[in-house]
């Protein structure tokens, strides 16, 4: 499935040692369907996942031909 590979390369999280970071991804639906994903996060406590708002983490829905921001935050342990 082409549409799902990221379309710019690697997100990086740079910053000094005990810093939070948040980068955002942002999410389009180019179809004329309702697009949603179910959110799993596995992987380093160094990241979680931003609340912001209106968006439900656990569950994204996209509406046809419109975009989201889902924000993902960073906090150095180690440098």
């Amino acid at each position: 499935m082409p549409h799902y590979i990221p379309k710019c390369s690697p997100i990086l999280f740079e910053c000094v040692l005990g810093e939070e970071l948040v980068k955002e991804i942002e999410l389009i639906n180019p179809t004329n369907k309702e697009i949603n994903y179910w959110v799993s996060y596995d992987g380093s406590v160094d990241f979680s996942i931003k609340n912001a708002g209106n968006i439900d983490y656990d569950c994204v829905k996209i509406e046809p031909k419109s975009k989201i921001v889902y924000k993902v935050k960073f906090t150095s342990r180690l440098s």
